[in-house]
């Protein structure tokens, strides 16, 4: 999925605010436990920069090598944040009560 986010970059003294425009994989935390045929190991998540955009329009400076590490990272934050892998199960969980709890035998 493609994500975005803002990312900074110092030169000289004048910070530059670029935008990031990437793909994102999420990633498979695996299942290690059970029958091997039905068993895979984890995946991280992964991110591309695509697109370095300064005012919409694409940069022509150059990221260096530490720069284009910390944009992966705020690549792949971006998609974790702007993931949605569905209902969060202890929601579920949380919006159901005890019948159990409830009933009083005794209770008239």
């Amino acid at each position: 999925m493609k994500v975005t986010t803002q990312f900074c970059v110092e030169r000289g003294e004048e910070e530059v605010e670029l935008t990031l425009v990437g793909q994102f994989s999420p990633g498979d935390p695996g299942k290690v436990s059970g029958p091997p045929e039905n068993c895979w190991p984890p995946e991280p998540a992964e991110a591309e920069v695509e697109q370095v955009l300064k005012d919409g329009k694409p940069w022509d400076g150059k990221l260096t090598e530490e720069e284009e590490d910390a944009a992966v990272e705020a690549l792949l934050k971006a998609g974790d944040d702007s993931f949605d892998d569905g209902p969060d199960p202890d929601d579920f969980y949380d919006s159901r009560f005890d019948r159990e709890d409830d009933f009083d035998p005794f209770d008239d």
